[in-house]
């Protein structure tokens, strides 16, 4: 698989981090979800990891990117 993603220009890890991107946008859209919530059914361990690794792909909080939502 790594040699297949390697030729495509890509990695596991890169997908996963836009996987985790696109699914965090869309889960900090909800109202009712709270940044614990959403760093749970990402895998992180906690929320300040989701918040670090937020910000690593957008430049972005978590925060600041949910009242851009709105």
């Amino acid at each position: 698989m790594q040699r297949k993603l390697k030729a495509e220009g890509t990695s596991f890890q890169e997908i996963l981090h836009r996987t985790r991107e696109a699914l965090a946008r869309h889960y900090l859209s909800q109202e009712a979800m709270t940044t614990g919530e959403i760093a749970f059914l990402l895998g992180f361990d906690d929320p300040r990891s989701f918040y670090r690794a937020f910000q690593s792909w957008t430049g972005l909080t978590p925060r600041s990117a949910e009242l851009e939502a709105v």
